[in-house]
């Protein structure tokens, strides 16, 4: 921007006063520093407020460089020839770090990155687990005996100096690390010193040897004795991991939301496998923690148990299940590279088999609901049948999904959601050839988009053509009540969707989440906007005992 800007210098006396009055502050605070002689001291603080040209991260990192020299000469020729940019000041920092420690501080520089970037910055990382994450590495290495390993907190703070900054935890009294500046993950991304290589990130590479482990080791958790632990929290929360396997549990769900372009295929379906396998237990741990929702915690591990899908076990073995879970977790791209070694008509096809608990988000009075269906329409059942998840159906599996009798399933769990105009899914739906009056069902998708309010749906349906009078198919298909999560849709049968509207009461799976504000108006405004359409199209208030 140098051609419409001006730059302008931060050097000021007042800056400099502060930079010195922080110089040595910073030099009685260590006792190394203490050790120099008064006059070396001296010259330290006047030569480096002078030269900052007020840069208080300069001066900051230029007094990591100067306590790592132990001779007086050594220390006067360094103020002599300060580095005068950042790049050159880390370059400088980098030459001083011995072969001994390079390893470790590259491990944990690669780690706080990969953290900050995972978190936005909104979650410091426990530093003691950036030891226990290298011991691990180390193990797996076989480089080193455990009893031989010698690196402590106090270790990890000296060898990383100004590259890393430490804050106490006030509510353990433990270290939080992370990024010390911005500058600092600049200068290791962008690759401009040949002489610190070994230190480089390289996105893809760097951060996926970590997911690597973070999936691997997260595999070898037990999600039980992670549960019981009191001073973990929920296991899935970045904010309560103090542990390495409920961190590298957490991390491995909220990189499969996140990262997903970083993750090893192969490891990501293993841990979904892992998942399967532990889901019971994951369960009792979310219930357990149930009041963390949703501050800190791995959306993907949210967005995997909306529904707590308890597969059977005939099903829970089944390659669609981990099909079923990356796609509830919105991983399209590992979904795709999963489908490439299946034979997709036959996984569509498959009858899955369990139940699914939606008393625990929905507040619904349905506790465990039974479904016996493939994995399109359970989907589709349980309100996961998104924009999205249709585009990868549509990609991947072209002309092997029939919508043709698929918009009374659909419908239940469009309900369940916030409806939104701007929904794109019924319509599109409707194009792949649903019929908005199939046969065969004793529930019409019009009736249950009126029972729930669903203004939308109602005015995609009827202008599709969908018939404002349908009572439902008296010998279609029945909704069992006990056992089926389309409970609520059974009384519909026989009843017009106008006389639905003006006498039955409306089926709001979220009302006791709603104000009452809410409530009112979806009976109120939308219910009269509701019932305006159906009278433009012929729409009849009768029920079967009326014709009857």
């Amino acid at each position: 921007m140098a051609h419409f800007s001006q730059p302008l210098s931060m050097s000021n006396s007042f800056v400099e006063a502060d930079i010195k009055t922080y110089v040595a502050a910073k030099i009685k605070a260590e006792a190394k520093f203490q050790r120099w002689p008064s006059g070396l001291r001296a010259d330290v603080e006047t030569t480096l407020s002078t030269g900052a040209k007020g840069m208080f991260r300069w001066a900051v990192c230029q007094l990591d460089i100067l306590r790592r020299l132990n001779h007086q000469s050594k220390i006067r020729e360094a103020i002599k020839s300060l580095p005068k940019t950042m790049d050159e000041t880390y370059e400088r920092i980098f030459s001083y770090i011995t072969d001994q420690e390079k390893e470790f501080v590259r491990h944990t520089l690669h780690w706080v990155c990969f953290h900050d970037f995972l978190c936005k910055g909104s979650v410091p990382l426990p530093a003691n687990l950036l030891i226990d994450a290298y011991t691990a590495i180390d193990k797996t290495k076989s480089r080193f005996g455990s009893d031989e390993y010698l690196y402590d907190l106090e270790a990890l703070k000296d060898s990383c100096g100004c590259l890393v900054s430490f804050t106490l935890n006030k509510e353990d009294q433990s270290l939080l690390a992370n990024i010390a500046h911005y500058t600092v993950r600049e200068f290791l991304e962008s690759g401009r010193s040949s002489y610190t290589s070994c230190f480089t990130i390289k996105r893809k590479a760097s951060y996926g040897l970590i997911l690597d482990f973070v999936l691997d080791y997260a595999i070898t958790s037990d999600p039980i004795e992670i549960s019981k632990d009191p001073d973990h929290g929920c296991p899935l929360n970045l904010a309560s991991s103090s542990n390495l396997q409920g961190y590298c549990l957490a991390t491995a769900f909220r990189s499969l939301r996140d990262l997903e372009e970083l993750i090893e295929p192969r490891l990501a379906f293993r841990f979904v496998e892992f998942l399967l396998g532990h889901l019971e237990a994951l369960q009792n741990a979310f219930s357990e923690f149930d009041h963390e929702f949703p501050a800190d915690i791995s959306l993907s591990a949210y967005e995997f148990t909306r529904s707590w899908i308890d597969w059977h076990e005939s099903t829970k073995l089944s390659k669609t299940t981990i099909l079923a879970a990356l796609l509830l977790m919105k991983c399209f791209s590992l979904a795709k590279v999963f489908l490439q070694d299946l034979d997709v008509q036959s996984v569509l096809q498959e009858t899955l088999l369990g139940s699914i608990d939606i008393s625990l988000l929905r507040g619904s009075q349905l506790k465990l609901s039974k479904f016996e269906c493939n994995l399109v329409e359970l989907l589709a059942e349980i309100g996961e049948l998104d924009e999205d998840t249709l585009n990868f159906f549509h990609q991947e599996a072209y002309g092997l999904v029939c919508y043709t009798n698929f918009l009374p399933i659909y419908m239940t769990g469009h309900a369940l959601e916030t409806v939104c105009e701007s929904s794109c899914v019924l319509p599109r739906l409707l194009q792949l050839g649903a019929n908005p009056d199939p046969k065969g069902f004793q529930v019409t998708p019009l009736q249950i988009a009126v029972f729930s309010r669903d203004l939308a749906g109602v005015r995609t349906l009827l202008e599709a053509g969908a018939d404002s009078n349908n009572i439902g198919d008296e010998q279609g298909i029945k909704w069992y009540a006990e056992t089926s999560i389309l409970r609520p849709y059974c009384c519909l049968h026989g009843l017009t969707p106008l006389y639905i509207l003006r006498h039955v009461e409306a089926h709001l799976p979220y009302k006791d989440m709603m104000t009452i504000e809410e409530v009112n108006y979806l009976n109120g405004n939308v219910a009269t906007d509701i019932e305006h359409l159906l009278l433009d199209y012929n729409a009849s208030a009768v029920s079967m005992e009326n014709r009857e």
